[in-house]
Formats: C-alpha cells, structure tokens, sequence
C-alpha cells in the first residue's frame, strides 16, 4: 500500500483556487513588456497601458488551462525517454542555481568551470538523479555569458535532460542554439524536450521583461517551461501560509494564461520556491517545515489543475553537510515523494540555495533513495503460506536460511550505498565516505561523448559568445 500525503482538501483547493481567480480579476498582475500586455488584451484581458497591470477574467483563466498539456517527457541527449511528468512519481534533480561552492580543500569559494564538468560528470553516474540542472554559477567567467557556460557544460558533461533558465535577455537564444546542436533541430527538440526553462514572476503579482519574455519565447517553440513563484510568507507574501498558497495560484495561474496565449497547448509545469521569512535574521530559510508544507501543498494545486508539479526541495539552509543537513534534507525528500511531486529541485544544495556541495549531492541521493522507499509503503503478500513459513522457522532452521528470506529480502529491505553507515565506526566517517565517494565516481570511465558535429558546435557558440563579452 503506497503512502501519500495530503495537506489539503478538495474544498480547501477550491476554496484556494477561487481566492486566486478574484485577485487575478480584481488586482490583476504587473506585466513589465508591452507585447505581453497587448497578448493578454488581444485574448479577452482588461488591460491598463498606463499602470502595466492586466486584469485576468475566469474565463481567460479556464481556457488557458483547457490547452495545457497534463504530461510532460523529458528526454535525454541520445533521444531515449529520461522522465514523464505528471504522473505523480517523484524525479529528482540537484538544486539551482548556487552562487558558491563548497570545497574540501578550500571552504567556500566562488564556482569555476572546472566545477560545472565536475558537477555534470558526477550526475552522470548517480542513478537517484535522473534529470540534471544547471546547479552552480561560474565566477570565472563575464557574469553576461554565465547562464550560457552552465549549459554548455551540463550538456558536454551529462546524458540526462537539464533544468536550466537565463539570466538575460540575450542569453535564452544562444542556449536554444545550443540545445538544437544537440538534438539536431529545432523540431526534434520540440518533439523530444531535452532542457526546462525556470520562468519566476516577481513576488508580489508581477512578470518582468525578462522572464515572460522567456516564457512566451519556450511556449512558442514547444520547450517546457516551469512556473516558479517566490513569495516570501511575511515579506513578499502574505504572512499565513494559506495566503501566500493564493499568491502561488494566482502567479501560477497567470503564467498559464501567457504562457497558453503564446503558444496553445506547449509542455508547462506548475512550480514554485516558496519559503518562509526568518523575522530575526532576514533570512529564507529553504529547509523550514513551512517550506516543505508550502511546497507540498502547491503539489495539491498543481494535481487539481492537471499539470505536472515542481518544488524546491531535498536541501537544507546549513552551513555544511551536517546533522541539521540531514534532517532538513530527509524532510524535504519525504514530503516531496509522499505528496507526489513531478520533479523536486534541491539535493546538493547549502545556505539558503546559495551554495552546492557536492559531497551533500552524493549523501542526498541515498536520502532520496529512502524517500521512495518509504513511499512505497507494505506490500501485503495475500497468497503466503504464514502458519507453514513460521511452522518451517520453528523447526529450527530460522528465517536467515529459508527460501522465502533469499526471494524478498532485497526487495523489501534496502540496501544503501557507501556514505551510509550501518556499523560501528567514528561520527565523522559519513562526511569523509562522501568525499571519496565523489572521487570514485569522477574517477570512472568518461561519459558518453557527444557527436564530434555537436559537440564542434557547441564550443563555437560558447566561443562566439565569450568572444563577445570580452573574454
């Protein structure tokens, strides 16, 4: 019998939902781009030139929702399907889209290349991981042409699809080049969606330039693209959880409703890094029990309206790896998997989402492992012969020995890897297993190499664009 979590109830969504659509009429939402604001107007929306505010009626609302897709395919760079979402199992991905990175060697430090080949080759090898993300921003490069040097080494180094988004306006076209080269075209990148795009409104009630700019732009071509509302409970938020649940819907709602105008019909994912407010230290704290509640209950939201659900969770607001590491992490990760979220966003990652340690990603992956495990509840095996298997153990031989111990012990019981300890040994073997762990999986055999055309290609639209920011 499979475990599940439900925070809410149908009336409680409904009621959640209904909140959303009064404030989607009656405040409407900021739209920074003229061209998206004439989309809106041109597709039934009130619109104000002068104040850049739509006004979106329940009807636009339910038409856009008609057209989204209820599943979305991720596939990965040899064209084989990687994962489906939307169909309420769980896929996890390392967290984005850390400014710092934690090294053994030098502490925190800012990110270099050499660590996004790293990171990309180390999840390469992780099977809990099947989707990657563009997880670290690199220092040693123009911070113009960052968003672009992640995704070219995520997909030099890694098979699986990739969470990604752009920084600037420029930026969503040479990555979308970059994805092509991969793929082949345009049109086998639409039918086989290698990349998602992160599209985060500005809380409260807004869309900049940018970011609807890069939601129209994936709607147009068929890239998924996932909605990510940010509100901060008591800051940019309103400071009840069940208010800030209505701004998550009413900001996801209208990013359905451009993203559907643009291009009806196009892969969309309901998400969203919703966290707490830390009134002492001004802090977000991603780990908090109210985050993971936030998170989990968006999934709710997301399940009602038929789309596929993300969430920022699996990660912690420590300092390092540690006890307070684990249980954030573990709570997150159990949440995520109960709750029946699509894709959940965050192992490997620190300090407020500020920070990856990849030491962190490798101990996250046997804590998600346990999630799923744990989700999948108690098989109740109905046709078992008990009065004769105990009859069989009383005879003096024990269960250790019996057929029926060798056919589902591994099966039922889960058998994890190296960084967990289940023996005797010093506190602080787990931290130092990780690290070898890591160094033993870059230590293998190197990945799949792209075709020598794609991968020509790809360095050349990396070099033009150093190029051209000075490099």
């Amino acid at each position: 019998m499979r475990a599940e979590l439900h925070l809410l109830s149908p009336k409680a969504v409904e009621s959640i939902l209904e909140d959303a659509e009064e404030v989607l009429r009656k405040v409407g939402v900021g739209i920074e781009d003229p061209r998206i604001l004439g989309l809106l107007g041109d597709h039934g929306a009130r619109t104000d030139a002068a104040r850049k505010r739509a006004f979106l009626p329940p009807d636009l609302v339910g038409r856009s929702l008609k057209t989204v897709p209820h599943r979305v395919s991720l596939w990965d760079r040899g064209g084989l399907e990687a994962a489906l979402l939307g169909e309420g199992r769980c896929h996890f991905a390392p967290g984005s889209a850390a400014l710092k990175i934690l090294d053994p060697a030098e502490g925190v430090r800012g990110g270099r290349r050499a660590d996004l080949d790293r990171l990309a080759r180390l999840v390469e090898r992780i099977p809990a991981y099947p989707i990657q993300s563009t997880s670290l921003v690199p220092s040693d490069v123009p911070a113009e042409v960052a968003d672009r040097t992640r995704l070219y080494h995520a997909l030099r180094g890694c098979r699986k699809p990739v969470v990604t988004g752009t920084f600037r306006e420029d930026g969503f076209e040479p990555m979308v080049r970059m994805l092509e080269a991969v793929r082949g075209s345009l049109q086998e990148l639409r039918e086989r969606p290698l990349a998602v795009f992160d599209c985060c409104p500005t809380p409260p009630l807004q869309w900049s330039r940018l970011t609807s700019d890069v939601l129209v732009r994936c709607a147009g071509l068929g890239i998924p693209a996932t909605l990510i509302p940010m509100p901060l409970a008591g800051a940019t938020g309103p400071g009840t959880l069940h208010g800030c649940l209505v701004q998550i819907a009413a900001e996801g709602l209208s990013g359905v409703v451009i993203h559907q105008c643009a291009g009806p019909g196009s892969p969309l994912i309901w998400g969203g890094c919703p966290t707490g407010f830390d009134m002492r230290h001004g802090t977000t704290p991603s780990g908090a029990p109210e985050t993971v509640l936030l998170n989990a209950a968006s999934v709710r939201l997301a399940r009602r309206l038929g789309l596929p659900s993300h969430g920022y969770l699996a990660l912690s607001d420590a300092a390092s790896p540690d006890i307070q590491a684990g249980f954030e992490t573990a709570m997150g990760a159990l949440a995520a998997v109960l709750s029946g979220m699509d894709l959940a966003a965050g192992p490997g990652l620190l300090r407020f989402i500020g920070c990856l340690s990849l030491e962190k990603l490798v101990f996250d992956a046997e804590i998600c492992e346990a999630a799923h495990r744990f989700a999948r509840g108690i098989e109740i095996h109905g046709q078992e012969d008990l009065p004769g298997l105990f009859a069989e153990a009383a005879a003096g031989r024990g269960f250790l020995g019996l057929q029926h111990t060798r056919r589902h012990h591994r099966e039922e019981l889960t058998m994890p890897g190296m960084p967990v300890n289940r023996r005797e040994g010093d506190s602080s073997e787990a931290l130092e297993s990780c690290r070898a762990e890591v160094e033993r999986l870059l230590g293998g055999d190197e990945p799949e190499p792209l075709p020598p055309e794609a991968a020509a290609a790809l360095d050349e639209i990396l070099e033009a664009e150093l190029r051209a920011a000075g490099e």
